[in-house]
């Protein structure tokens, strides 16, 4: 197969506070950004990157990183939003691409054996995603922070990326009209119909967020490293 690699590094939240998006933060010595490009530019059977960013920092990263990453194919602008966002980036993909796999800019810490499960998956589904098992009771709550009900835990997962899908739906569905955001592109094969096949991810594949996963996946870095 010939892979293309979206990842979505276009948002610019600043939940652990000061004035830097947190894709651009460092950890062991490199940004969480590099880190996920190292990754990926060394991954067997991918073909290429497309690198989706803030429209202003284009032009302090793109040329900066296109020459550092052999298989940087284009840095491209995002949109308002997730669903734009993608569609900048899959856009770019090379023609022949059949799938692409769209990964999260700040998740840093994959496994070749996990991105590995979710490339065979493609032989069986158009849309294929890494999950992990909850570890918690999850409720479900109204708007006034009262439980309304507790789902089964063992039929609840928490869904990672990188995802995998065939090119050609995954565009169509991003450029259909919708009535509500998504928070990842496997929602919409989802809404349409489509079968979205599941294949275990990491619990190391953290997405980094908070200040105490900062710290989280400094430990996991060193440990990789030994």
């Amino acid at each position: 197969m010939d892979i293309s690699v979206v990842i979505v590094a276009a948002g610019r939240g600043q939940r652990m506070g000061g004035d830097i998006a947190k894709q651009y933060l460092t950890i062991s010595g490199q940004t969480i950004l590099e880190h996920t490009l190292s990754f990926w530019d060394r991954c067997p059977g991918v073909s290429e990157i497309i690198l989706v960013l803030p429209p202003e920092d284009l032009g302090l990263w793109a040329g900066k990183l296109r020459q550092e990453y052999k298989r940087l194919n284009a840095v491209v602008p995002g949109g308002k939003d997730r669903t734009e966002s993608v569609l900048s980036g899959v856009g770019k993909a090379m023609a022949q691409a059949e799938f692409v796999a769209v990964h999260d800019g700040v998740r840093p810490l994959l496994s070749e054996e996990m991105v590995l499960r979710v490339f065979e998956g493609a032989k069986q589904c158009d849309c294929v995603i890494p999950v992990v098992p909850l570890r918690d009771t999850v409720k479900k709550i109204d708007p006034e922070g009262y439980v309304t009900a507790t789902p089964p835990r063992e039929c609840m997962v928490a869904v990672q990326t990188p995802q995998l899908f065939r090119r050609r739906v995954l565009l169509e569905l991003l450029r259909a009209p919708r009535r509500h955001p998504v928070t990842d592109e496997a929602t919409l094969f989802e809404r349409a119909g489509h079968p979205v096949l599941t294949v275990p991810g990491d619990l190391r594949n953290i997405k980094i967020t908070t200040v105490e996963d900062l710290l989280v996946a400094e430990v996991f870095l060193k440990e990789q490293r030994k």
